[in-house]
């Protein structure tokens, strides 16, 4: 009897008598589903019409449940139930109908006679789904994945090739035919997640499964409106090197044709979401993690997915700013708080709103929190009072807390709903009863301005606080005294604060426009402030599984970091090991290449950030320096193992032997503008020139420089070369000859690290290892203006943007900054993101990006058409 209870307790919707006989017979059940109801008819009935089983009161599934999670040990217990075990059971039963060779999915399940038609317009698709996809199978597809994420790893490796079948193509694109016709594909979608999130499966079948999920939200549309779409235009649209548009291709090979216009992957998570028009007042993810709601004072709330960025929905109806902004437990709904004075809650996958407005408060509503049960709702007003809501009738729930002298600005439930917080303007911390409305002992006093946001550990016993006094603080709950000292490190209001889910670190927003990480016991700073928000943070939430963090800002945007590291997501993904020192685009812009202390070039996607084949490898030592040929066809790098390399672009593979003949390390390369010639820089003070074709040295070495030839570049006509020494000089020399051209230009105390010729020939370039840049009049060997100041430390990397009017540049001091080549005044400050030296900086050909390679592994793309033309303006950073 338990294990059948155990199975009509796991199962989504009610099971048909026949239909659970079916299960348990799978199953290898004993019983009579007839005899159990038939005993326990007090607690279970049968529909007469339907035959469905359902249980006669929610409080028989709670009293089960908790029986469920009862000690297996407690020999009192009259009923055990092993849940776990009961979905692996439904599991299994789902997979064997959906794989079944004869009743389980197959191509045009129902039939359909043409493919113009989308499912509404077919007059009786009602009776062909009803013949041809049997409740058992309808079933089966709509739960399997959630039956699967929630059972153990021993029934998924057992399962596992079961579920490896229903993944694969063409039977994957059987089962959304199904979901199709019975409007599912929302339900698989969240299944989906709910297995691939959590580690539920591994390897291919995980990448699978992500893909087929990317799949179904790229075209659920289409697929919910025509099966037919399915084959007609998801498979051809998809992403060209995707597997199910590979598989679908091959498997319906007299489908559509794309030619144009379809994407190679699919796009990666961006790193910034935009889409409120003003500044973002609250994030949050949902329990789950599969979605993110933001709000604004543009009068909406918004969803997103969480692993895509893509936005679900925008839920309007708020007549002035929306403040506050929280996910019910069970992820179902969304209650908001706005300066209209009122709470409304929302119904999630609809968007829509659920009853009217909750009305009472006086002035704005600053915050608002779910009961962990999700019963009630607490808000928080700029009245001074605190009020409790019945989560499911709006009313509610007693008298106004008072107590505060002035605004409330954040409120919580602590974890077993025995308690609310609250942070004030009257610059105190108050804990409450939720049921007698009533303060709980004296408030807490220490900040010494106004409380901004108040957060809960998991387990409760602490509280995390931030405050207009620029420090978070920690409190233990039950003494209500401080725990240490203040965290200090912002330099302006901190206005967010939130625990990680395993309360080991604590994360901070503020005015300073940063966000940074902290150890929770100790209170020490983690890692340097997180930058990239253009404004002030208002709004911070990690992730369930706490590997992420969320931001909301003044700057309209979202922001997403990796909470280990505090890295940005979004950026070209680390496939070096170690520093990358060199970076170029390439000449159509499509690819940028990277060279790195790791001794290997990668190429990369620069429209993905997508890895394009494996790393160049053949290099000995670091890779110091990498370029493109001007028609693009070749690759160059220089290493530390003495050797040139050359390398064909389209396949990487190594062309001829190495570029042999000097005795040192090689620092610099570059290639002539008519591809015929390569020159090279090295520490013994020379210049060599390289045929390109036979990789033979040209002439003698070029000599005159005292140190080191750091940096080197030809001209647009390739009439000249310049290079950039530690012998703190700039030198100009006649390419054919290996002259110099006049004197060498000085005009600094430090080495010069890089050398650019402007795309008209007529101006230079150059970085010192002093923090210094200069412009140089390339003719006359003159400096052109004051040098251009701002980098703290070494200038590794200058360039020219295509038309001339930009220099780029890339320092020690972790920055990369752009200037007006006209004045040397900066536009805006400097572009952060990179937590060590940047060595590299290139503009993409068209002008439009700005690429930047550092020390910390990481290559960062930058949207150069938004970048400023001013000063004192500011510079966002690409999207990836």
């Amino acid at each position: 009897m338990c294990s059948m209870l155990g199975i009509l307790l796991a199962v989504f919707e009610p099971l048909a008598v026949d239909e659970l006989e079916d299960l348990l017979k799978h199953a290898g059940v004993r019983g009579s589903v007839n005899a159990l109801v038939q005993n326990l008819g007090s607690v279970l009935s049968v529909d007469p019409n339907t035959r469905q089983i359902r249980f006669r009161h929610p409080t028989m599934v709670e009293y089960l449940r908790r029986r469920s999670q009862a000690s297996t040990t407690d020999s009192h217990n009259a009923i055990s139930i092993d849940r776990v075990n009961a979905h692996g059971q439904v599991a299994s039963w789902c997979l064997k109908r959906l794989n079944s060779p004869t009743e389980g999915v197959k191509f045009n399940i129902c039939r359909i006679e043409s493919s113009f038609y989308l499912n509404r317009q077919i007059a009786d698709l009602h009776t062909r789904v009803s013949e041809f996809i049997p409740r058992k199978l309808g079933y089966a597809s709509s739960h399997w994945l959630f039956h699967l994420a929630e059972t153990d790893d021993k029934w998924r490796d057992a399962l596992k090739k079961e579920v490896e079948r229903i993944v694969q193509s063409p039977r994957v694109f059987h089962w959304m035919e199904i979901l199709s016709f019975t409007r599912a594909v929302p339900r698989a979608i969240a299944g989906l997640q709910a297995v691939t999130r959590h580690g539920r499966v591994q390897g291919e079948t995980r990448g699978r499964m992500t893909e087929i999920r990317r799949f179904l939200m790229a075209f659920l549309v289409p697929i919910q409106e025509s099966a037919s779409h399915i084959y007609i235009s998801a498979i051809p649209f998809s992403p060209r090197k995707s597997i199910l548009h590979i598989e679908g291709m091959e498997s319906y090979a007299n489908g559509l044709i794309v030619s144009q216009g379809v994407e190679e992957l699919y796009p990666g998570l961006p790193r910034t979401l935009r889409g409120h028009q003003d500044l973002v007042t609250a994030v949050v993810y949902s329990p789950d993690g599969s979605r993110i709601a933001s709000s604004s004072i543009d009068n909406t709330i918004r969803l997103w997915e969480a692993d895509t960025g893509q936005l679900l929905g925008e839920l309007r109806g708020h007549e002035d700013d929306v403040y506050a902004v929280a996910f019910s437990p069970d992820g179902s709904r969304v209650a908001s708080g706005s300066n209209d004075k009122t709470i409304r809650l929302w119904e999630v996958e609809t968007g829509r709103p659920l009853g009217d407005p909750l009305q009472g408060h006086e002035h704005g509503v600053n915050s608002v929190a779910f009961s962990p049960d999700g019963s009630r709702v607490v808000s928080g007003s700029g009245d001074n009072t605190i009020r409790i809501w019945d989560a499911d009738t709006g009313l509610p729930l007693g008298k106004p807390f008072r107590g505060h002298e002035d605004g409330v600005n954040c409120v919580a439930f602590s974890p077993d709903g025995s308690r609310i917080v609250s942070g004030s303007d009257d610059n105190t911390i108050r804990f409450w009863d939720p049921e007698t409305n009533l303060p709980l002992g004296e408030p807490l006093r220490s900040h010494q301005s106004q409380v901004n946001s108040v957060a809960f550990s998991s387990d409760g016993s602490r509280i995390a606080s931030s405050s207009n006094d620029k420090t978070v603080r920690l409190w233990d709950v039950d003494s209500g005294q401080p725990l240490g000292k203040p965290l200090r490190g912002h330099k302006n209001s901190v206005l967010a604060v939130a625990f990680s889910s395993d309360d080991s670190r604590i994360v901070s927003g503020s005015c300073d426009r940063t966000i940074r990480l902290w150890e929770a016991d100790t209170g020490q700073p983690l890692g340097e402030p997180l930058r990239g928000h253009e404004g002030y943070v208002f709004a911070l939430a990690f992730s369930p599984d706490g590997l992420r963090i969320i931001s909301g800002s003044e700057d309209k945007t979202i922001r997403i970091w990796k909470a280990d590291t505090g890295q940005p997501l979004g950026e070209l993904p680390r496939g070096h090991e170690s520093s990358i020192l060199s970076v170029a685009f390439s000449p159509d812009g499509s690819q940028i290449i990277s060279g790195s202390s790791d001794k290997t070039i990668i190429r990369w996607d620069a429209v993905t950030g997508h890895l394009t084949g494996e790393p160049l490898q053949g290099h000995e030592a670091s890779v110091i320096a990498v370029a493109f040929s001007p028609d693009g066809s070749q690759i160059l790098s220089s290493s530390e193992d003495t050797t040139i390399r050359r390398w064909e672009a389209a396949t990487g593979r190594q062309l001829g032997e190495p570029l042999q003949g000097q005795k040192f390390l090689v620092n610099t390369v570059s290639f002539s503008p008519d591809c015929s010639r390569i020159a090279s820089g090295s520490p013994n003070g020379t210049i060599h020139l390289w045929d390109a074709d036979t990789g033979q040295q040209l002439g003698k070495p070029f000599r005159g420089h005292e140190g080191w030839v750091n940096a080197i570049a030809f001209s647009p006509d390739g009439s000249q070369i310049v290079s950039g020494s530690d012998d703190k000089t700039v030198r100009l020399w006649e390419t054919d000859t290996g002259q110099p051209l006049g004197e060498p230009l000085r005009g600094h105390n430090g080495w010069v690290r890089a050398v650019a010729f402007s795309p008209d020939g007529l101006r230079i370039a150059s970085g010192y290892s002093d923090g210094i840049i200069r412009l140089w009049e390339a003719e006359a060997g003159r400096p052109l203006g004051e040098p251009l100041r701002g980098h703290e430390f070494s200038v590794w990397a200058v360039a020219f943007s295509p038309d001339g009017s930009r220099v780029i540049s890339g320092s020690e001091d972790n920055t990369v900054r752009l200037w007006d080549a006209n004045t040397g005044l900066p536009l805006g400050g400097p572009l952060q993101g990179h937590n060590d030296s940047v060595r590299a900086v290139a503009f993409s050909p068209d002008g439009s990006r700005i690429v930047s390679a550092s020390a910390d592994r990481t290559i960062m793309l930058w949207d150069a058409t938004l970048a400023p033309r001013t000063p004192n303006a500011k510079v966002p950073a690409l999207e990836i």
